[in-house]
């Protein structure tokens, strides 16, 4: 509905190109993630996250105010300026709080914590599903002015955060090893080339978890695009249904894999927490994935929504622990920035060759089996980390986070002059006095 509203808004200033402009409010939000990602991550990693989340929540504030005031004055120009300013925060922002969450609960109950976290990110959006429907009748702004007061309680929560973050000296201890990694002194700043260098030098068991990531949610984000239609073709076929009960009937079932992972979120945190066997419980939720696209071609829907809820509730809580117990914490926000411009770079192209096989084909099956294709990968992928895990000194199938926390950290600490072979300490400029 509310779509319907801002096309016949862009109808009366381009006739024929409210799809076209629509369309771009929502390709101006990924442009700027498609590398802005990783320059937020090493800001992270180099700058902190303290002042950086408060930025990035501002620039949150300021483009949902200007595309409020875009559909206040019906300008085109402010709609499409507000979601570019928007897309600039947003997913810096989550990036930026994804890294305080590890910060803190390194080490402890991160599954937990970040389940409680995104449970609530996906909460709202369940709400705002059934809530934004019955406002827009109100009015067409009315959404937008509620999500300006969200926005602006959501800007005073994070700046209340970044204070409590910066005066904590309580936590600032605690926490000294998850920034200058396991040694006493102080580590020098690295540049970008000694970070990038870093990067390159991690085991390959991080780059098959990254793409593990990437491709799940590959196969994970462009099902309601898919399946939308799909259910149209397959569970109502009745032309004596109007197409708004049609349409409703499609939206109850695209809910049910949102409303059992944010229920069931917290509860594999805990567990990921409580009993280990994070590799188990990743490969699970892979094959989960795999069941449901077979599934859904040959069983009721209920079935494979429930498990793509369940697979999803899963994947989503225990993959990114996994992927800070695999790096250093001093590179955390650059790895994350890295998945999430791969992430967003496939999720640009995807999507299109999806809409091409529906073209081609006249259906959405051609765009199911490409969906099965990436769970598979996924799969195989999954099993290569695990692989490679089995050879890890301590497993991130572990319980003992604080092991894990220690031994990558111990792993990867820059090396000195008196841990080097004797010829590398006499070419340290330190070498001499050491030795001697």
């Amino acid at each position: 509905m509310i779509k319907t509203e801002i096309t016949s808004v862009i109808e009366k200033q381009y006739p024929g190109q409210s799809e076209t402009y629509f369309d771009l409010m929502y390709s101006l939000y990924s442009l700027p993630n498609i590398f802005l990602p990783i320059a937020s991550g090493i800001l992270i990693d180099r700058v902190g996250y303290n002042k950086l989340i408060v930025l990035f929540c501002g620039m949150v504030l300021l483009g949902n105010f200007i595309v409020y005031m875009g559909t206040k004055t019906e300008s085109i120009g402010m709609l499409l300026g507000g979601r570019f300013i928007y897309g600039i925060g947003g997913e810096s922002l989550g990036l930026g709080l994804s890294t305080l969450v590890i910060t803190w609960f390194r080490g402890k109950e991160l599954a937990l914590s970040s389940a409680i976290a995104l449970s609530f990110g996906r909460i709202g959006c369940v709400i705002n599903c059934f809530i934004s429907p019955h406002l827009v009748k109100i009015g067409f702004d009315a959404p937008y002015g509620l999500a300006i007061w969200i926005c602006m309680l959501s800007f005073g929560a994070v700046g209340t955060l970044s204070v409590i973050d910066q005066t904590s000296s309580i936590r600032e201890e605690q926490h000294k090893s998850n920034r200058d990694t396991v040694s006493e002194e102080p580590q020098p700043q690295q540049t970008l080339t000694e970070l990038f260098q870093e990067i390159k030098n991690l085991k390959p068991i991080v780059g098959f978890h990254v793409l593990a990531i990437v491709m799940f949610f590959v196969s994970y984000l462009p099902f309601n695009m898919v399946a939308s239609g799909f259910f149209l073709e397959k569970w109502f076929t009745d032309p004596n249904m109007p197409l708004e009960d049609k349409i409703e009937g499609t939206g109850e079932l695209l809910s049910i894999p949102l409303i059992i992972s944010s229920l069931f979120f917290p509860f594999f945190g805990y567990l990921a927490d409580k009993i280990g066997y994070r590799m188990h419980l990743i490969t699970i939720a892979a094959i989960s994935i795999v069941c449901t696209y077979i599934f859904i071609q040959t069983t009721a829907p209920y079935i494979p929504l429930i498990l793509l809820g369940l697979g999803y509730g899963i994947f989503g809580v225990v993959v990114w622990p996994v992927l800070v117990f695999l790096v250093p914490a001093r590179v955390t926000g650059t790895i994350m920035g890295i998945v999430s411009l791969i992430q967003n770079l496939s999720m640009t192209f995807f999507p299109v060759i999806l809409a091409f096989l529906e073209g081609k084909y006249e259906s959405n099956v051609p765009g199911i089996y490409c969906l099965l294709f990436a769970a598979i990968l996924t799969l195989g992928l999954v099993l290569i980390v695990w692989k490679f895990d089995t050879k890890n000194k301590v497993s991130v199938n572990s319980t003992d986070q604080a092991a894990l926390v220690a031994s990558v950290e111990a792993e990867y600490a820059p090396k000195k002059a008196k841990d080097l072979p004797l010829k590398d300490a006499i070419d340290n400029e330190e070498g001499e006095e050491l030795i001697a």
